[in-house]
C-alpha cells in the first residue's frame, strides 16, 4: 500500500502570517484568522446597510403631499412627528417585615465554590467557612469585612447581651429597697 505523493499538497502557512498552517477550505488561512475575517465582513455589511424605517412611505413623498394639499397640511405634519415615548413610573414595593426582605435576597446556588472568587471549596471547609449570612466563602473571604456581609452583628450582640444579663427588677425602687433591721 503505497501512497501517491503526487496527490498530497504540502502544508502552507496561514496567509495572515500568524504562524499556523492554513487550509485551502479557509482560503489558505487558519480557522481563527478565517473566523476573524468573516466577523469583520459581517460588521462591514451591517454598518453599510441603511436603517429600515417603520414608515412605508418615503419622507420625500410625504413632503410632496404636504406641499400639494394645504388643507391636509396639519394632519400630515402630525403623521411626521414621532410618537412621544410613554413614561412608565416605577412601582415601589414597600417592605414591611424582615421576612419579606430575606425573600428578595439571592441565595447561593453552588455551595461548593466561594461566592466572591468562585474558587473550589472542600467539603469540610464548606461547614467551617459558612458565614452568618448563610453563604459559603474561601479562607480569604470568610471574614465579614472581606465579602461585605449583610448580617447585622450589632443587633445579634444586643440580643445576646439581653439574654445573658437579665434585669433583676424592671423598676428599681431607688435607695429604699433595703429594710432596716433593728
Amino acid at each position: 500500500m503505497e501512497k501517491n505523493s503526487d496527490s498530497q499538497v504540502p502544508p502552507e502557512f496561514c496567509t495572515n502570517s500568524c504562524g499556523f498552517y492554513g487550509n485551502p477550505i479557509y482560503e489558505n488561512m487558519c480557522s481563527k484568522c478565517f473566523k476573524a475575517k468573516e466577523e469583520q465582513a459581517n460588521k462591514k455589511d451591517l454598518d453599510t446597510a441603511p436603517p429600515q424605517s417603520s414608515n412605508t412611505i418615503p419622507v420625500m413623498q410625504q413632503l410632496e403631499a404636504i406641499e400639494s394639499s394645504p388643507t391636509q397640511q396639519a394632519s400630515a405634519l402630525d403623521s411626521l412627528q414621532t410618537p412621544k415615548p410613554q413614561i412608565i413610573e416605577p412601582v415601589q414595593q414597600i417592605i414591611t417585615s424582615p421576612t419579606q426582605l430575606s425573600i428578595t435576597k439571592k441565595a447561593q446556588t453552588n455551595k461548593g465554590r466561594c461566592l466572591v472568587c468562585r474558587i473550589k471549596i472542600p467539603l469540610v471547609k464548606q461547614t467551617t467557612n459558612k458565614c452568618r449570612c448563610e453563604k459559603v466563602f474561601c479562607d480569604v473571604h470568610k471574614f465579614p469585612d472581606q465579602h461585605s456581609c449583610e448580617f447585622d452583628f450589632i443587633q445579634r450582640d444586643r440580643k445576646e447581651l439581653e439574654k445573658n444579663n437579665p434585669k433583676i427588677n424592671e423598676h428599681p425602687r431607688g435607695g429604699r429597697s433595703f429594710n432596716r433591721i433593728e
